[in-house]
């Protein structure tokens, strides 16, 4: 279904910014009470060789979405349980987030995630927090 909309300048933006992310641009209204929902993914941590060194991985990706919205940013960090380092964390506005950390073999890893969308409506930004959770390699 088509819907017109007449806007004002402020909006436009809003409007050509749906139109570089189509996968939650392109989504249509929620018949679910509270307008709808999007959701991310987390993505376990993986061993991945990065210039002959050895690295621990992980990601958040965009899921469905039944909102009507631009994506406004997934973020993902990854560091080692009990080590006096916060870690690394990784923001993406356009592709999946993923991070990078040293790769401790037997390490607890802890993996925390947050993906949010802007909408037209109140509250304007959804997010969906995740973790921690914990993974040891």
């Amino acid at each position: 279904m088509i819907r017109w909309l007449t806007v004002g300048a402020g909006m436009l933006a809003s409007a050509a910014l749906s139109f570089a992310y189509p996968d939650v641009g392109g989504a249509t209204p929620s018949d679910e009470p509270g307008g709808g929902h999007c959701t991310w993914t987390p993505v376990s941590p993986t061993l991945e060789r990065v210039s002959d060194i050895n690295m621990v991985t992980a990601q958040l990706k965009r899921g469905p979405c039944t909102l009507i919205g631009n994506p406004s940013g997934e973020t993902v960090c990854l560091s080692i349980q009990s080590e006096d380092s916060a870690g690394e964390c990784k923001t993406s506005y356009s592709d999946p987030a993923k991070v990078y950390y040293k790769y401790v073999p037997g390490a607890t890893y802890v993996v925390t995630g947050r993906g949010c969308v802007n909408i037209l409506e109140a509250p304007y930004t959804m997010c969906q927090t995740f973790g921690p959770s914990y993974y040891t390699m």
